[in-house]
């Protein structure tokens, strides 16, 4: 499981340097000016908080089903994700009346990922406060994959979108 998740971060990585998302930094000024420029550093900063969070998640939940914490310890762990699952999805709200009209789908999708996120954290939350049954890991398992795949798809998509922008702005000039 290790080995997909590096393949997957590597994967980002790459996708978000061939986008110039992890190129050279340009003059501040210039990026807060251009919006693209703006989406693009927001996007890198969302999908690099959303992994590490993602990883200390998945760390938690190897730790569960190896028993090397307990079922409360799991749950201390995750109740401390929600604040920051909460202020990933939130940050989206810092550019939304910015959004390019050709990003707007690929921003919507983006919104709904990270509150699937968010809800995968509260679904966790919720299994350890309930008694009555055992924690579902292999949903939580299903629902943290799901998440890393739409992420890969996602990153793919920006990476064409930009082009696509960028090939538009060119004919325009």
């Amino acid at each position: 499981m290790k080995q997909i998740l590096l393949l997957i971060t590597a994967a980002s990585v790459i996708i978000l340097s061939g986008c110039g998302l992890f190129g050279e930094k340009e003059e501040s000024k210039a990026a807060e000016e251009d919006p693209m420029e703006k989406y693009a550093t927001l996007m890198t900063t969302t999908f690099n908080e959303s992994n590490k969070l993602l990883n200390d998640f998945n760390h938690s939940l190897d730790k569960l089903y190896a028993e090397d914490i307990s079922d409360k310890e799991f749950g201390r762990q995750v109740k401390g994700y929600v604040p920051r699952a909460n202020e990933i999805a939130t940050n989206l709200d810092q550019i939304m009346y910015d959004v390019d009209e050709g990003l707007y789908e690929y921003h919507r999708k983006v919104i709904s990922l990270l509150n699937y996120q968010h809800q995968m954290i509260l679904d966790a939350v919720e299994m350890v406060n309930n008694d009555k049954r055992p924690i579902d890991k292999q949903k939580l398992r299903n629902s943290y994959v799901e998440i890393k795949e739409t992420q890969a798809t996602l990153l793919q998509e920006l990476k064409q979108t930009f082009q696509k922008l960028g090939q538009e702005g060119e004919e325009k000039d």
